[in-house]
C-alpha cells in the first residue's frame, strides 16, 4: 500500500501471537516496515491461520481489527492521518477489511452515533437500553449481510464477523449494568434482559476467533460477581469477599465448562501476576496457572 505522510518513518503490524494473547486481547508487534520516500509500504507474512491485525505508526493506530486469512492480498492507501483509508475492494480481503472500517464508521465514529452510544444511552432505563441495544444489533447484522451480499466470504470469517456483532451486544448490556453499579444504582433486570446468556451463546466454538467473545465471557463472570455483591449488601448488609479474584475464580468454575472456563481463568489469574511471573508462565498450560493461583489463594484448595 501507500501512505502520504510520515515518509521515512516505520509502520508496525500488530496481531495476536498465540492463544493466550487472543484470550487477553493483547496484540503484539509481528513485523515492521519502512515507509519509503514515495510513501510505499509492504508486508509479507506466511501465517498458519487467520489473524486480526492492526497497522500502527509510533503514535497512531492507522487501522484496527483487520481480519486476514492466509494467502490473502490487501492493498490499502492512507491519504490523511486521521481519516479512513482507501482500500482496494476488488479482492475479497479488501472487501472484508473495508466492511469493518465502514461498520465502525457508521455505528461508532459518526458524531451523532458516538454521542448516543457512549454518553446518552448511559442515562436510559433498563428497558430503554434493552430496546436500544437490540435495535442496534439488528441494524449492524443487516449492514453486514447487505455489505457482503455479493461476496462469498469463507465460513470462518462469517463466524468471526457475526460473533463480533452479537457478542458486542452482550458486552454493551453487561457494561450498562456495571456503570449503574459503580454509581450505586440498584438494578436487577429480569430474565428477558439476559437473552444473551443461554448455554449455546456462552459456550460457542464458532466464536473462538472473536475478540468480542473473550471480552464478553469475562464481563459475564464479573457481572455475576457484581450482582451477587450488590444483593448481599442489600439483603444481609454484608461486605464483599476478602479476595474478589478468588470468588470470581469460583464463579467461573460453576458457570462455564472447559475450554470456555479456561478463557476466563487465564484473565483472572494473569491480572494477579507481575511482569516477571507473566514472562515465566508465558508458555505454560492452564494447570500451571491454576496451581500458581491456588498457592496465592489457599482457600481455593
Amino acid at each position: 500500500g501507500t501512505i502520504r505522510f510520515n515518509h521515512g518513518a516505520k509502520i508496525y503490524l500488530y496481531g495476536f501471537t498465540d492463544s493466550l494473547s487472543r484470550y487477553l486481547g493483547k496484540k503484539a508487534p509481528l513485523d515492521t516496515a519502512a515507509i519509503d520516500e514515495d510513501g510505499n509500504l509492504r508486508f509479507v507474512l506466511h501465517p498458519s491461520g487467520a489473524n486480526i491485525y492492526d497497522l500502527r505508526l509510533s503514535d497512531t493506530a492507522l487501522i484496527k481489527d483487520m481480519y486476514m486469512s492466509p494467502k490473502a492480498k490487501l492493498t490499502i492507501n492512507f491519504i490523511e492521518k486521521y481519516h479512513d483509508p482507501v482500500i482496494d475492494t476488488l479482492t475479497l480481503a479488501g472487501k472484508i477489511v473495508d466492511y469493518r472500517v465502514k461498520l465502525d464508521r457508521r455505528f461508532y465514529l459518526e458524531k451523532n452515533v458516538n454521542q448516543m452510544y457512549y454518553i446518552t444511552a448511559n442515562y436510559f432505563t433498563v428497558n430503554q437500553f434493552d430496546t436500544f441495544t437490540q435495535g442496534r444489533r439488528n441494524r449492524m447484522l443487516a449492514f453486514y449481510h447487505l455489505y457482503l451480499k455479493d461476496s462469498k466470504p469463507d465460513p470462518s470469517f462469517e463466524h468471526f464477523a457475526q460473533a463480533e456483532i452479537k457478542y458486542q451486544y452482550g458486552i454493551d448490556k453487561l457494561m450498562f449494568l456495571w456503570k449503574k453499579r459503580i454509581k450505586n444504582a440498584i438494578v436487577f433486570p429480569d430474565s428477558s434482559y439476559y437473552d444473551f446468556c443461554t448455554k449455546a451463546i456462552l459456550e460457542n466454538p464458532e466464536a473462538l476467533t472473536s475478540p468480542a467473545y473473550y471480552h464478553f465471557l469475562n464481563l459475564y463472570i464479573n457481572n455475576i460477581y457484581g450482582q451477587g455483591i450488590m444483593k448481599e449488601a442489600i439483603d444481609n448488609h454484608k461486605p464483599g469477599p476478602v479476595n474478589p479474584p478468588a470468588e470470581k475464580f469460583r464463579i467461573a468454575g460453576r458457570a462455564l465448562d472447559r475450554p470456555y472456563r479456561d478463557i476466563v481463568l487465564y484473565k483472572i489469574i494473569t491480572q494477579e501476576m507481575n511482569r516477571e511471573e507473566l514472562q515465566r508462565f508465558k508458555k505454560a498450560g492452564i494447570v500451571a496457572y491454576i496451581d500458581w493461583f491456588k498457592q496465592k489463594y489457599p482457600e481455593l484448595k
